[in-house]
Protein backbone atom coordinates (compact mmCIF):
# COMPACT_ATOMS: atom_id res chain seq x y z
CA UNK A 1 0.00 0.00 0.00
CA UNK A 2 1.36 3.42 -0.88
CA UNK A 3 2.01 5.84 1.94
CA UNK A 4 0.44 9.28 1.80
CA UNK A 5 2.44 12.01 0.15
CA UNK A 6 3.74 14.92 2.19
CA UNK A 7 1.51 17.94 2.22
CA UNK A 8 1.69 20.23 -0.78
CA UNK A 9 2.99 23.10 1.35
CA UNK A 10 5.82 20.96 2.71
CA UNK A 11 6.74 19.73 -0.74
CA UNK A 12 6.77 23.30 -2.08
CA UNK A 13 9.12 24.55 0.62
CA UNK A 14 11.59 21.66 0.52
CA UNK A 15 14.35 21.45 -2.07
CA UNK A 16 14.41 18.39 -4.29
CA UNK A 17 17.39 16.77 -2.47
CA UNK A 18 15.76 17.43 0.92
CA UNK A 19 12.54 15.79 -0.29
CA UNK A 20 14.44 12.72 -1.47
CA UNK A 21 16.29 12.45 1.86
CA UNK A 22 13.08 12.90 3.87
CA UNK A 23 11.24 10.32 1.76
CA UNK A 24 14.16 7.87 2.05
CA UNK A 25 14.38 8.17 5.83
CA UNK A 26 10.62 7.80 6.23
CA UNK A 27 10.64 4.61 4.16
CA UNK A 28 13.10 2.88 6.52
CA UNK A 29 11.92 0.71 9.38
CA UNK A 30 12.48 1.84 12.98
CA UNK A 31 15.73 -0.11 13.49
CA UNK A 32 17.20 1.19 10.24
CA UNK A 33 16.17 4.73 11.15
CA UNK A 34 18.02 4.36 14.48
CA UNK A 35 21.09 3.35 12.48
CA UNK A 36 20.68 6.35 10.20
CA UNK A 37 20.41 8.72 13.18
CA UNK A 38 23.59 7.23 14.65
CA UNK A 39 25.33 7.56 11.26
CA UNK A 40 24.37 11.24 11.09
CA UNK A 41 25.68 11.83 14.60
CA UNK A 42 28.91 10.01 13.77
CA UNK A 43 29.44 12.11 10.65
CA UNK A 44 28.96 15.33 12.64
CA UNK A 45 25.53 16.25 11.24
CA UNK A 46 23.99 16.71 14.70
CA UNK A 47 21.26 19.14 13.58
CA UNK A 48 19.90 16.71 10.99
CA UNK A 49 20.24 13.77 13.39
CA UNK A 50 18.17 15.65 15.96
CA UNK A 51 15.50 16.45 13.35
CA UNK A 52 15.38 12.77 12.39
CA UNK A 53 15.17 11.77 16.05
CA UNK A 54 12.31 14.18 16.64
CA UNK A 55 10.44 12.74 13.64
CA UNK A 56 11.23 9.22 14.84
CA UNK A 57 9.75 9.94 18.27
CA UNK A 58 6.58 11.30 16.65
CA UNK A 59 6.19 8.29 14.35
CA UNK A 60 7.07 5.67 16.96
CA UNK A 61 6.07 7.11 20.35
CA UNK A 62 6.19 3.71 22.08
CA UNK A 63 9.50 2.56 20.63
CA UNK A 64 12.08 1.88 23.35
CA UNK A 65 14.96 4.07 22.22
CA UNK A 66 18.53 2.94 22.94
CA UNK A 67 20.09 4.79 25.88
CA UNK A 68 22.51 6.80 23.73
CA UNK A 69 19.61 8.30 21.75
CA UNK A 70 17.22 8.56 24.69
CA UNK A 71 19.57 11.04 26.34
CA UNK A 72 19.61 13.40 23.33
CA UNK A 73 17.31 16.40 23.51
CA UNK A 74 16.18 17.63 20.10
Amino acid sequence: MARPAASGMLRQTMSAPARVEADSAASLGPDDRIGEIRRLLGSGDRARALRELKDFRQRYPHYDLPQDLRDLNP
